[in-house]
């Protein structure tokens, strides 16, 4: 309420000299381990950040509309990453059991992080939400660790500690990459494995 924010400056002490050398001292880095996706990730989990789009287009069958919309955004020649800030519209696409299967646009936001930009779509039903980290030697190329949940759940960090057997929709770990393919739009690719993977495309 206003009421309590004005109450909390009424009673907030005086800024000294002292306190505002002390904020001006530049803050500790964060530790090497904290921002190296390399070493947070599970060996499954670096390898989903590595695969080709190549190999993802050979795993489906391209002959129904939704397939085609799929392979199309695969194709798409990856450009300098640039400036992602900001609201995104994302619909997500769906390789399960040979069949694609594509969703409505919903609502998702990238800020900075200190180890990069971080990721969450804030609407729809399955939500996904992680850090994007740089790749050396891959500018046209970030790498996401974070979690999937549903609904209003609140969003969970990447934890390589969670047991794989607790995993279920709304509770697993997520791991994949980001590119973008053009002007005003963004390629994710997460969890891709045998006869499955999940694309979010981007646009604004």
């Amino acid at each position: 309420m206003p009421g309590d924010d004005d109450a909390a400056l009424d009673s907030a002490p005086v800024s000294t000299a002292a306190d505002a050398e002390a904020a001006a001292q530049p803050r500790p880095a964060l530790p090497a381990s904290r921002c190296d996706w390399q070493r947070q990730a599970l060996p499954e989990h670096r390898a989903q950040v590595d695969v080709a789009t190549a190999t993802l287009l050979g795993r489906f069958d391209q002959g129904s509309t939704d397939a085609q919309r799929l392979a199309a955004l695969l194709e798409r020649t990856a450009r300098e990453i640039g400036d992602i800030n900001g609201a995104w519209q994302v619909r997500s696409l769906q390789l399960h059991m040979g069949e694609v299967y594509v969703y409505p646009y919903f609502e998702a936001r990238i800020d900075t992080d200190p180890c990069g930009h971080r990721f969450a779509k804030t609407t729809g039903s399955q939500r996904r939400s992680g850090v994007l980290y740089p790749i050396e030697g891959t500018p046209d190329r970030l790498a996401f660790l974070g979690a999937a949940t549903v609904n209003e759940a609140p969003p969970r960090a990447y934890d390589p500690g969670r047991p794989v057997e607790t995993q279920f929709p709304g509770d697993a770990n997520s791991a994949g990459w980001l590119q973008r393919i053009g002007p005003d739009e963004l390629l994710m690719v997460f969890d891709a494995g045998p006869g499955r993977f999940e694309a979010y495309h981007l646009r604004r």
